[in-house]
Protein backbone atom coordinates (compact mmCIF):
# COMPACT_ATOMS: atom_id res chain seq x y z
CA UNK A 1 0.00 0.00 0.00
CA UNK A 2 2.02 3.51 -1.35
CA UNK A 3 1.45 6.69 1.18
CA UNK A 4 1.94 9.95 0.84
CA UNK A 5 4.80 11.23 3.29
CA UNK A 6 8.52 10.80 2.79
CA UNK A 7 10.57 9.26 5.11
CA UNK A 8 13.00 12.26 5.69
CA UNK A 9 10.00 14.10 6.14
CA UNK A 10 11.09 14.43 9.70
CA UNK A 11 13.46 16.91 7.98
CA UNK A 12 11.04 19.33 6.97
CA UNK A 13 9.29 19.32 10.58
CA UNK A 14 12.02 22.33 11.52
CA UNK A 15 10.56 24.96 8.97
CA UNK A 16 7.26 23.13 9.73
CA UNK A 17 5.44 26.70 11.53
CA UNK A 18 3.31 24.51 13.90
CA UNK A 19 6.22 22.68 15.40
CA UNK A 20 7.61 24.66 18.53
CA UNK A 21 5.43 27.25 18.15
CA UNK A 22 2.46 24.82 18.65
CA UNK A 23 3.54 23.30 21.77
CA UNK A 24 4.06 27.08 22.93
CA UNK A 25 0.43 27.72 22.46
CA UNK A 26 -0.82 25.04 23.69
CA UNK A 27 1.88 24.49 26.95
CA UNK A 28 3.91 27.56 27.41
CA UNK A 29 1.54 30.57 27.96
CA UNK A 30 0.99 29.54 31.49
CA UNK A 31 4.08 28.82 32.20
CA UNK A 32 5.89 32.12 30.77
CA UNK A 33 5.19 34.22 34.28
CA UNK A 34 6.75 31.96 36.11
CA UNK A 35 9.93 33.27 33.95
CA UNK A 36 10.16 29.53 31.99
CA UNK A 37 12.28 29.31 28.72
CA UNK A 38 12.57 26.46 26.25
CA UNK A 39 15.86 26.39 25.37
CA UNK A 40 17.70 23.88 22.97
CA UNK A 41 21.36 24.93 22.98
CA UNK A 42 24.62 22.97 24.22
CA UNK A 43 24.44 19.28 25.35
CA UNK A 44 20.63 19.16 24.64
CA UNK A 45 21.04 19.91 20.75
CA UNK A 46 24.07 17.46 21.19
CA UNK A 47 22.56 14.97 22.40
CA UNK A 48 19.39 15.16 20.17
CA UNK A 49 21.67 14.63 16.97
CA UNK A 50 24.07 12.50 18.16
CA UNK A 51 22.46 10.35 20.48
CA UNK A 52 25.02 7.49 20.14
CA UNK A 53 27.67 9.36 22.21
CA UNK A 54 25.25 9.71 25.26
CA UNK A 55 24.13 6.37 25.83
CA UNK A 56 25.87 6.33 28.92
CA UNK A 57 22.80 5.12 31.07
CA UNK A 58 21.78 1.67 30.61
CA UNK A 59 17.53 2.97 29.91
CA UNK A 60 18.85 5.39 27.01
CA UNK A 61 16.82 3.80 23.45
CA UNK A 62 20.07 3.13 22.05
CA UNK A 63 20.98 0.60 24.30
CA UNK A 64 17.67 -0.82 24.83
CA UNK A 65 17.29 -1.33 21.04
CA UNK A 66 20.83 -2.53 20.18
CA UNK A 67 21.32 -4.88 22.97
CA UNK A 68 18.06 -6.47 23.45
CA UNK A 69 16.42 -9.04 22.61
CA UNK A 70 14.04 -7.27 20.38
CA UNK A 71 16.66 -6.00 18.62
CA UNK A 72 16.44 -8.66 15.52
CA UNK A 73 12.79 -8.33 15.94
CA UNK A 74 12.96 -4.75 15.30
CA UNK A 75 15.25 -4.62 12.63
CA UNK A 76 12.73 -7.02 10.48
CA UNK A 77 10.25 -4.73 11.09
CA UNK A 78 11.87 -1.69 9.91
CA UNK A 79 12.30 -3.89 6.02
CA UNK A 80 8.77 -4.29 6.15
CA UNK A 81 5.90 -1.58 4.36
CA UNK A 82 6.21 1.80 5.82
CA UNK A 83 7.72 0.72 9.17
CA UNK A 84 6.59 3.58 11.80
CA UNK A 85 7.95 4.29 15.41
CA UNK A 86 4.63 5.42 17.91
CA UNK A 87 6.21 8.30 19.68
CA UNK A 88 4.44 9.39 22.93
CA UNK A 89 5.19 12.25 25.06
CA UNK A 90 4.05 14.02 27.96
CA UNK A 91 4.41 14.82 31.94
CA UNK A 92 3.35 11.16 33.02
CA UNK A 93 2.11 12.40 36.29
CA UNK A 94 1.29 9.84 36.81
CA UNK A 95 1.47 7.28 33.68
CA UNK A 96 -1.78 4.73 33.92
CA UNK A 97 -3.48 2.76 31.74
CA UNK A 98 -5.10 5.51 29.87
CA UNK A 99 -1.59 6.44 28.17
CA UNK A 100 -1.06 2.72 27.51
CA UNK A 101 -4.63 2.04 25.59
CA UNK A 102 -3.97 5.32 23.77
CA UNK A 103 -0.44 3.80 22.30
CA UNK A 104 -2.53 0.39 21.69
CA UNK A 105 -5.24 2.21 19.30
CA UNK A 106 -2.94 4.52 17.79
CA UNK A 107 -1.12 0.45 17.08
CA UNK A 108 -4.27 -0.82 15.76
CA UNK A 109 -5.13 2.28 13.59
CA UNK A 110 -1.30 2.71 11.72
CA UNK A 111 -1.78 -1.52 11.16
CA UNK A 112 -4.84 -0.62 9.30
CA UNK A 113 -3.85 1.61 7.05
CA UNK A 114 -1.00 -0.95 5.79
CA UNK A 115 1.90 1.29 8.15
CA UNK A 116 4.09 -1.65 10.51
CA UNK A 117 5.01 -0.32 13.81
CA UNK A 118 8.42 -1.33 15.18
CA UNK A 119 7.96 0.02 18.50
CA UNK A 120 6.31 2.23 20.96
CA UNK A 121 8.28 4.93 22.49
CA UNK A 122 7.18 6.81 26.01
CA UNK A 123 9.25 10.26 26.36
CA UNK A 124 8.32 12.04 30.06
CA UNK A 125 8.94 15.75 30.01
CA UNK A 126 12.08 17.11 32.04
CA UNK A 127 11.34 17.32 35.74
CA UNK A 128 11.67 21.31 35.80
CA UNK A 129 8.88 21.54 32.97
CA UNK A 130 6.49 18.94 35.12
CA UNK A 131 7.26 21.23 38.27
CA UNK A 132 5.97 24.62 36.73
CA UNK A 133 3.21 22.79 35.00
CA UNK A 134 2.01 20.42 37.82
CA UNK A 135 2.97 21.56 41.50
CA UNK A 136 1.71 25.48 41.82
CA UNK A 137 -1.75 23.65 41.32
CA UNK A 138 -0.68 20.23 43.21
CA UNK A 139 1.48 20.26 46.08
CA UNK A 140 1.07 16.47 45.92
CA UNK A 141 1.67 15.35 42.27
CA UNK A 142 4.00 12.90 40.89
CA UNK A 143 7.18 15.22 39.88
CA UNK A 144 10.24 13.58 40.49
CA UNK A 145 11.70 12.10 37.50
CA UNK A 146 13.22 8.88 38.93
CA UNK A 147 9.64 8.63 40.92
CA UNK A 148 7.56 9.23 37.39
CA UNK A 149 9.88 6.73 35.47
CA UNK A 150 9.84 4.05 38.05
CA UNK A 151 5.88 4.42 38.45
CA UNK A 152 5.68 4.43 34.16
CA UNK A 153 7.74 1.42 34.62
CA UNK A 154 5.72 -0.54 36.56
CA UNK A 155 2.30 0.35 34.45
CA UNK A 156 3.94 -0.26 30.92
CA UNK A 157 3.62 -3.75 29.71
CA UNK A 158 6.98 -4.71 27.41
CA UNK A 159 4.74 -5.15 24.54
CA UNK A 160 1.15 -4.19 23.00
CA UNK A 161 -1.20 -6.43 22.41
CA UNK A 162 -0.39 -6.98 18.40
CA UNK A 163 3.51 -7.97 19.90
CA UNK A 164 4.64 -3.90 19.43
CA UNK A 165 7.59 -3.38 22.04
CA UNK A 166 7.40 -0.76 23.99
CA UNK A 167 10.65 1.99 25.54
CA UNK A 168 10.59 4.44 27.64
CA UNK A 169 12.94 7.10 26.33
CA UNK A 170 14.14 9.45 28.97
CA UNK A 171 15.71 11.84 27.22
CA UNK A 172 13.74 14.64 27.74
CA UNK A 173 13.13 13.77 31.31
CA UNK A 174 16.87 14.37 32.42
CA UNK A 175 17.62 17.36 29.67
CA UNK A 176 17.60 20.26 31.32
CA UNK A 177 14.69 22.81 30.68
CA UNK A 178 12.22 21.54 28.29
CA UNK A 179 9.71 20.34 27.06
CA UNK A 180 11.29 18.92 23.97
CA UNK A 181 8.83 19.91 20.72
CA UNK A 182 7.80 16.90 18.28
CA UNK A 183 10.36 17.93 15.80
CA UNK A 184 13.36 17.28 18.94
CA UNK A 185 11.70 14.27 20.32
CA UNK A 186 11.51 12.85 16.82
CA UNK A 187 14.93 13.62 15.27
CA UNK A 188 15.89 11.99 18.27
CA UNK A 189 14.43 8.95 17.38
CA UNK A 190 15.28 8.54 14.13
CA UNK A 191 19.21 9.34 15.15
CA UNK A 192 18.74 7.18 17.43
CA UNK A 193 17.72 4.29 14.73
CA UNK A 194 20.10 5.43 12.28
CA UNK A 195 22.45 5.01 15.37
CA UNK A 196 21.54 0.72 15.69
CA UNK A 197 21.35 0.65 11.84
CA UNK A 198 17.77 1.19 11.32
CA UNK A 199 17.36 3.44 8.55
CA UNK A 200 13.89 4.64 7.03
CA UNK A 201 11.40 4.36 9.84
CA UNK A 202 8.82 7.27 10.12
CA UNK A 203 8.25 8.50 13.61
CA UNK A 204 4.81 9.29 14.03
CA UNK A 205 3.34 11.33 17.55
CA UNK A 206 0.90 9.92 19.28
CA UNK A 207 -1.66 11.97 21.47
CA UNK A 208 -5.17 12.34 23.26
CA UNK A 209 -8.09 14.55 22.19
CA UNK A 210 -6.84 17.60 24.84
CA UNK A 211 -3.97 17.99 22.31
CA UNK A 212 -6.04 18.00 19.33
CA UNK A 213 -4.81 21.39 18.43
CA UNK A 214 -1.25 19.08 18.01
CA UNK A 215 -3.44 17.92 14.46
CA UNK A 216 -2.60 21.39 13.19
CA UNK A 217 1.47 20.45 13.46
CA UNK A 218 0.83 17.97 11.32
CA UNK A 219 -1.15 19.19 8.44
CA UNK A 220 1.79 19.75 6.15
CA UNK A 221 4.89 17.46 7.16
CA UNK A 222 5.22 14.40 9.31
CA UNK A 223 2.77 11.73 10.85
CA UNK A 224 0.61 11.43 13.97
CA UNK A 225 -2.46 10.04 15.30
CA UNK A 226 -4.89 12.12 17.38
CA UNK A 227 -6.46 9.22 20.05
CA UNK A 228 -10.04 9.95 21.05
CA UNK A 229 -12.30 8.38 23.98
CA UNK A 230 -15.50 6.90 22.28
CA UNK A 231 -18.52 9.21 22.55
CA UNK A 232 -15.93 12.24 22.13
CA UNK A 233 -15.22 12.26 18.62
CA UNK A 234 -16.25 15.31 17.92
CA UNK A 235 -13.62 16.86 19.75
CA UNK A 236 -11.18 16.63 16.57
CA UNK A 237 -14.25 17.88 14.30
CA UNK A 238 -13.07 21.38 14.46
CA UNK A 239 -9.21 20.85 13.49
CA UNK A 240 -10.66 17.73 10.92
CA UNK A 241 -12.66 20.39 8.75
CA UNK A 242 -9.37 22.72 8.25
CA UNK A 243 -8.44 22.63 4.43
CA UNK A 244 -4.99 21.60 5.27
CA UNK A 245 -5.97 19.04 7.40
CA UNK A 246 -8.12 17.73 5.14
CA UNK A 247 -5.33 16.94 2.70
CA UNK A 248 -3.48 15.57 5.28
CA UNK A 249 -6.42 12.91 6.20
CA UNK A 250 -6.66 11.78 3.03
CA UNK A 251 -3.55 10.63 2.88
CA UNK A 252 -3.43 9.23 6.08
CA UNK A 253 -0.14 11.30 7.62
CA UNK A 254 -2.94 12.34 10.19
CA UNK A 255 -5.14 9.58 11.65
CA UNK A 256 -7.86 9.91 13.82
CA UNK A 257 -8.24 6.82 15.50
CA UNK A 258 -11.13 5.55 18.45
CA UNK A 259 -9.73 4.23 21.52
CA UNK A 260 -11.89 1.06 22.70
CA UNK A 261 -12.78 2.14 26.50
CA UNK A 262 -14.34 5.26 27.49
CA UNK A 263 -11.46 4.84 30.27
CA UNK A 264 -9.49 8.48 31.64
CA UNK A 265 -6.68 9.64 29.75
CA UNK A 266 -5.79 12.97 31.04
CA UNK A 267 -3.39 13.07 34.08
CA UNK A 268 -4.54 15.92 34.82
CA UNK A 269 -8.12 14.67 34.96
CA UNK A 270 -6.86 12.09 37.10
CA UNK A 271 -4.83 14.29 40.01
CA UNK A 272 -7.89 16.72 40.40
CA UNK A 273 -10.31 13.62 41.15
CA UNK A 274 -7.99 12.69 43.36
CA UNK A 275 -7.67 16.15 44.88
CA UNK A 276 -11.68 16.02 45.15
CA UNK A 277 -11.03 12.77 47.43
Amino acid sequence: MEHEFRTEAFEDMKTNEWFGPAMEVYCLNDLRAAGYQRPLTGVVKASRDNPVTFFERENHPYVRFASSHYFDEIQWAALQDDPVIISAMGSYAPMHAGHVEMAEAADTALRAEGFTPIAAVFSPHSEQYVRAKILPTRRDALIATDARIAQAEDVLPPRLRSGTPTFIDTWDARMPGGPRSFTDIMIRLVRTLEAAQIRNVTPVAVFGPDNGISMRAFARAGQAVCVIRPGHEDEAKPYEAEPQMKAALRQKRVIVATREHNTIISSSEIRQRRAAG
